[in-house]
């Protein structure tokens, strides 16, 4: 029997602080005060006790023991609510739980969550199970547990990702990985009931897999499980569609770069087992979905077919979301004055439970300052190892493909949200598939510092991102407890 690999020491002892953090994250969050979680824990209880998909319209939405659980908790009416706070009683919670009138299997109504793809929930149905016997709170931390073991997952290929895109060596991967594995909003969101928890993994895993086809050569092996990781996360969220266009450029490139030392019949088998890898499932999924008549992908509701969405007003949405507004721009209406900012800078790093708690100004200030450090030391080692030979051409065209895919996707739904329903589209959150691009960039702004002081670089920015993440869950724990 094959031997596996112990990871490193450094990334086990991350991996271990990770795991630590993550579950007090769980344990103190309240029942159902993370974006969408009442949506998402509906899901997998219909899924878990009637092994259906929800969205019947003919059945409530949530079932009775969820409805009234909540109701008694106080959980909806704290959700987006900073004056209210969750109920606490021991002598209500006791006898809710008693109470064998709360049906679990009345529910899977026209759910929010019911046009994601099944794969998460299918996931957190077996820890569900598993304490099928116990309170309805228990089963929602054991569905926790789930995306808790599934940031571990992201952290990990994180660390392979800059081993092969920077270099193999534990102090530069320590600090990429960590910047990840200590990101607020990704733990905030990972230690929740979310399908975005195996988002966050699967493309973490198809970075890191383009990769090392772009660095090693394209094998079977390699496109197979990039296909599958890829295939995954589209069974996951549709936000995944966006990745594919990278993905497919990266095959491309992989295979050309084989011409000359390999015959076409030698380049063409791990390009079908990796296509058939990726289509097989997905196509399985969308048919499924057409025969069964349930949306395959999350839509937009439109209630203006005649509304103006021109490309040239497309434009103007994206100049007023990015660029200080001129006299001779048209005004578009956000909730922000300063929408970027919001959404990719306070959103995605440091704004919990349903947005409504947040972290002081000058956190946000100095988020700001630490991105555009790392940002501008990444664009430094990048002009010196080009200027060296270095290869980082055909990752740097993957890696910019994805990011323009999700960025094209996200406005081009926010933009017909705002015009078709006068409503926001965009969290920061949906940036956060993206969170392993920052981890790449810091290690290699720290491969910018000389090797005998790169030690004290990761020290400092590890614990820089301790205090962040440390003054996050102290103003979490305020927020719900004081």
């Amino acid at each position: 029997m094959p031997r596996v690999p112990r990871p490193p020491a450094p990334l086990a002892a991350l991996l271990g602080a990770t795991l630590v953090l993550a579950l007090a994250w769980a344990i103190v969050v309240p029942p159902f005060q993370a974006p969408d979680e009442n949506s998402h824990f509906g899901y997998v209880q219909n899924l878990a006790e009637r092994g259906k998909l929800p969205g019947d319209k003919r059945r409530p939405v949530f079932s009775t023991e969820q409805t009234r659980l909540s109701r008694l908790a106080n959980s909806d009416q704290t959700a987006a609510n900073r004056g209210n706070r969750p109920t606490w009683s021991e002598a209500v919670w006791r006898t809710a739980q008693a109470d064998r009138s709360l049906s679990r299997t009345d529910g899977g109504g026209l759910n929010p969550a019911r046009t994601n793809p099944p794969l998460y929930y299918a996931l957190a149905v077996a820890p569900y199970r598993a304490v099928h016997g116990s309170s309805m709170w228990s089963r929602l931390f054991a569905g926790r547990l789930v995306s808790v073991l599934l940031l571990l997952v992201t952290v990990a290929a994180t660390w392979a990702l800059i081993g092969e895109v920077v270099v193999r060596r534990p102090v530069l991967q320590l600090v990429g990985a960590g910047v990840v594995a200590l990101q607020p909003m990704e733990m905030f969101i990972s230690a929740s009931l979310t399908p975005d928890s195996l988002l966050f993994a699967t493309w973490a895993l198809a970075f890191w897999l383009a990769a090392r086809i772009l660095r090693r050569g394209l094998s079977a092996r390699d496109a197979i499980a990039l296909g599958l990781a890829t295939a995954a996360g589209i069974l996951t969220k549709s936000t995944t569609y966006a990745l594919v266009p990278g993905v497919l450029l990266a095959a491309l490139l992989a295979a050309r770069r084989m011409r000359g030392s390999a015959s076409r019949r030698e380049i063409l088998r791990p390009l079908a087992a990796g296509a058939a890898a990726l289509a097989a499932p997905v196509l399985g999924w969308l048919a499924y979905a057409h025969f069964a008549g349930r949306a395959a992908i999350n839509q937009v509701g439109a209630t203006d077919a005649h509304a103006h969405v021109s490309l040239r007003y497309f434009g103007n949405y994206l100049w007023n979301f990015y660029l200080p507004r001129p006299g001779f721009i048209r005004p578009f209406s956000f909730d922000s004055a300063y929408p970027a900012y919001q959404d990719w800078i306070k959103e995605a790093f440091a704004q919990f439970g349903w947005l409504e708690t947040t972290m002081p100004g000058w956190v946000y200030a100095a988020i700001t300052v630490a991105l555009a450090v790392a940002f501008l030391g990444a664009v430094g080692v990048l002009v010196r190892r080009r200027r060296t030979g270095a290869r980082d051409g055909a990752f740097l065209a993957f890696a910019a493909t994805v990011v323009l895919a999700l960025l094209a996707g996200l406005h081009w739904t926010d933009f017909r949200t705002h015009v078709e329903l006068g409503q926001n589209f965009i969290q920061g959150r949906y940036l956060l598939p993206l969170l392993p691009f920052l981890g790449l960039a810091a290690a290699g702004a720290a491969t910018a510092v000389r090797p005998e002081r790169r030690s004290l670089v990761a020290g400092v920015t590890l614990g820089l991102a301790a205090v962040l993440q440390l003054g996050c869950l102290a103003v979490v724990v305020t927020r719900f407890y004081a």
